[in-house]
């Protein structure tokens, strides 16, 4: 059963270099984010429109539990200092 193979999970920064704009990708085209010059930057349609609503909901996810983490941070040092 056990073969000896290992597999190990790839480094998060390969999912960055392979990124691609998003807005673009649902026009149906694919291109790099990195140096990118988005010519759908002022797209008003739907997809569009969902896209950056779903980047706003994400941010505020990102502040929010960057926040809670720093909140158990300064929890955890209260207990330990007189």
């Amino acid at each position: 059963m056990d073969q000896g193979i290992v597999s190990y999970p790839r480094p998060r920064l390969q999912a960055r270099e392979n990124s691609t704009a998003r807005i673009v990708r649902t026009h149906g085209y694919t291109y790099r984010k990195t140096n990118h010059r988005c010519k759908y930057e002022r797209c008003e349609c739907l997809l569009c429109q969902l896209t950056r609503v779903s980047r706003l909901i994400m941010r505020h996810q990102q502040r929010l539990w960057r926040h809670l983490k720093d909140a158990r941070r300064r929890e955890e040092g209260r207990g330990t200092c007189w």
